[in-house]
């Protein structure tokens, strides 16, 4: 059974970008009911089917998810967990920086002591080692998950709505083409339905990234 991570910051994005399309497709396509032979084929193909579009809905907006939150931060080299470290960031105090630096060292024998400098080198020694805490972490501590569901939900919703935008786009000029009005006018309003989720999504990862970290850090002090 999916967890919570997966049905919240996976499925759930993946059932908002994908179920407009698909409910379009079936408008403008139609379903002979004839095509499974019985209702109880009707029934298990719908579901196998449908089960396996939505997995495959969930996977494409995790991938390009990923793929824009690499863009956004620099392969994590621009991650708030990242920067925070950084001498020039005043997100947190130089104290409480030093005990991050501290239990790092204590925990996982890495020292960032005279590594926190904005180099890109120090940049990726820090991304590095903070995958550590992440992986400590990862599903095992409620405060964590909860700022990894909303980020990852802010992810992949706009990781879906990029792939989706330029089919709703592929859409309005077959409609165009064919003299669909209603398709037409459907497709266009889908378009300004995935570009809202685009920058809703781009809005929400830099105001999640910030907080998850915080919580991050707190929780590692904390353990």
């Amino acid at each position: 059974m999916p967890d919570r991570y997966e049905l919240r910051a996976q499925y759930t994005p993946g059932l908002l970008v994908s179920g407009p399309l698909v409910s379009l497709g079936y408008a403008l396509v139609g379903i002979d009911p004839a095509f499974f032979g019985s209702l109880a084929a009707q029934a298990f193909g719908g579901l196998t089917v449908a089960t396996a579009f939505q997995l495959l809905a969930a996977s494409t907006c995790r991938q390009v998810g990923s793929w824009l939150m690499d863009k956004m931060f620099d392969m994590g080299r621009a991650f708030p967990t990242t920067t925070f470290l950084l001498d020039r960031d005043a997100s947190i105090s130089s104290e409480r920086k030093a005990r991050i630096v501290d239990k790092i060292k204590h925990d996982f024998g890495v020292d960032l002591a005279g590594r926190t400098s904005d180099t890109k080198a120090n940049r990726q020694l820090i991304h590095e080692t903070v995958g550590q805490i992440r992986r400590k972490f990862w599903k095992t501590n409620e405060a964590v998950l909860m700022r990894n569901i909303q980020f990852g939900f802010a992810k992949n919703l706009a990781g879906g709505a990029i792939v989706a935008l330029p089919v709703s786009l592929l859409i309005l000029g077959v409609a165009w083409i064919t003299g669909n009005i209603q398709a037409g006018a459907v497709a266009t309003g889908l378009m300004v339905w995935y570009a809202s989720l685009i920058l809703y999504g781009s809005l929400a990862m830099r105001s999640n990234g910030p907080r998850y970290a915080h919580t991050l850090y707190d929780e590692f002090l904390a353990s």
